[in-house]
This record gives C-alpha cells, structure tokens and sequence, in this order.
C-alpha cells in the first residue's frame, strides 16, 4: 500500500477537523481513523476506513448519535464506543456522485494496469474530493441536508436503535 497517501491524507485532514472540534480516537486502528466532536447534546462521528487488503484507498463513514450513547438490542453502547455506521443517520461520503464511484482511490482499476498506465494516480484530486465531501457534511451536521457525495446506509433495524432513557434528541430530522 502507499503510505504516501495515508500520510498526505492526515496532513490534509487533522488540520481541517482539529478546527472544527473534532477530537481522533486512540489509539487509532489501522483499518478504521475515527474522530468525535460534541454539538450540543449529539455526538457527530467520522471515520476514514481504508482498504482491508491494505491497497490505495478509503472511504469516509459518518453518523451522529447522543452524547450519551444508544441502546441497541437491548445494549447500551457508550457515545466514545460507538461506530459511525452503528447511528440512526449512518452514511457514507463517496468519491463520486454515482454508485461506481464509492471508494477514494489512488490505484487504478485493474484492466488499466494491463494496459501499462502508471500503477498510481496523483493524490492532489482525490484530496480535493475529500475536501468537497467534508464541505457537504459540515452542512449536513448543520441543516440535516444531504450533499451530493453522501449516500445514507439503508438499515432495517432503525427502530432498535434508541436513545437511553430520558435523552432527547435535537438534531434537525434530515431531508431526504
């Protein structure tokens, strides 16, 4: 895998999230870099998870739940052990606007390589995408309006996924 990449990526990012709140987890996993900011009385979570098979290329998870964290199944889940896509309002931020274009990538497809065109792309636009889709979920956490980039995770059971006893929730319901 290039590192490059992983490291371009955190001198882009931390700076952006350090400035608007958002605190990493550690230590942070190899597979998943989860960062937490506190809004009121939610907890807004994004995760950068890259490649399990250790190639080029991430996508980035958010969701936001109650500080005080969710029952799910009959659990309590802490807010600081919470996973993005465990929240009600689970969604990914893709690279592109179509389903094809999920992940952020710097290797090439396949058939590409075959044709002897360099093994890795510049990372400057796939930084500059990432950059965009961060822009959309700051007006997301702000409006509850999904940008272009955000695809929400389908998820039948939502109805088991509430707040502990006693807590409201005062997130705008997003507009779908």
């Amino acid at each position: 895998m290039s590192n490059a990449l992983r490291e371009q990526l955190r001198q882009q990012l931390l700076p952006w999230l350090e400035t608007r709140g958002f605190v990493a987890d550690q230590p942070q996993n190899a597979l998943f870099w989860t960062y937490r900011r506190e809004v009121g009385e939610q907890l807004q979570i994004l995760e950068v998870q890259w490649d399990k098979y250790r190639r080029p290329r991430f996508i980035l998870n958010y969701g936001t739940c109650p500080r005080q964290g969710l029952v799910i199944d009959g659990r309590t889940v802490a807010a600081n052990a919470m996973a993005a896509g465990w929240t009600e309002d689970a969604g990914r931020a893709h690279a592109g606007t179509s389903a094809e274009e999920h992940w952020f990538r710097q290797d090439l497809p396949w058939w590409r390589c075959l044709l002897g065109t360099t093994p890795l792309l510049d990372a400057r636009p796939i930084l500059h995408g990432v950059q965009i889709c961060l822009n959309e979920l700051d007006i997301y956490w702000a409006s509850g309006l999904l940008g272009p980039h955000m695809w929400p995770l389908a998820r039948a059971e939502r109805t088991a996924l509430t707040p502990p006893a006693g807590d409201a929730d005062s997130r705008p319901a997003p507009h779908r």
